[in-house]
């Protein structure tokens, strides 16, 4: 009887922490790559649309997508206990970064055109000290090249199980494959990938 009771208290628990955040799936448009692009999106608890709210903008791992979040992670919580609104976007396996050939520029897509659609839709604070970017692996490198690259937008980097270096064999092999990067693609980004050298080579992938 005891175990059911508990049981009870346990689900009552998760239904309350269930609707202290609102979860939406949106499309943002990126003109820069003529698509568009889908993003899940986080408000925090209690949302209020005269209130500025903080934001982190979370980068998913290779091969991952934009929900990723959602379900590997303790997200939600970290939202409601921050009144933090968080923002997911699709990365694709590009590493969040300018792929010419392909027509793909994820980098400026997160930094420039999410960021500004977002601010237009939600109540966010566009505050360089508000306004964080962080993520896992891929995500981890994303993050940290378009932070140090937009260092006037985010004020905070949060890199998880970093990838900052692609000549390991294992990712040479599959980045290399037939779905993946062009060698000469491959032979730049790897050049970025050390990690003291994503920031000092961040001017010349963007041209800022």
């Amino acid at each position: 009887m005891k175990r059911y009771i508990l049981l009870a208290f346990a689900i009552a628990a998760f239904s309350i922490n269930a609707s202290a955040f609102k979860e939406k799936e949106i499309q943002v448009r990126s003109e820069k790559m003529n698509k568009d692009v889908p993003v899940t999106v986080i408000t925090p608890d209690g949302y209020k649309k005269n209130k500025e709210y903080p934001v982190i903008y979370l980068l998913h791992g290779f091969s991952g997508c934009e929900e990723d979040w959602l379900y590997g992670s303790h997200i939600f919580k970290l939202a409601r206990d921050n009144n933090l609104a968080v923002v997911m976007p699709a990365g694709e396996n590009s590493f969040y970064t300018n792929q010419k050939r392909k027509g793909v520029d994820y980098g400026r897509f997160v930094a420039e055109e999410l960021v500004k659609a977002t601010r237009r839709m939600l109540p966010l604070s566009d505050k360089r000290e508000d306004t964080f970017i962080g993520g896992l692996s891929m995500g981890a490198f994303g993050s940290l090249l378009l932070g140090s690259s937009f260092a006037d937008t985010f004020g905070a980097i949060i890199g998880l199980s970093g990838v900052y270096d692609l000549r390991n064999p294992v990712f040479k092999q599959v980045l290399l494959s037939p779905t993946g990067f062009e060698k000469e693609y491959y032979d730049d980004l790897c050049s970025m990938l050390i990690f003291d050298a994503v920031i000092y080579n961040s001017d010349r992938h963007f041209g800022n």
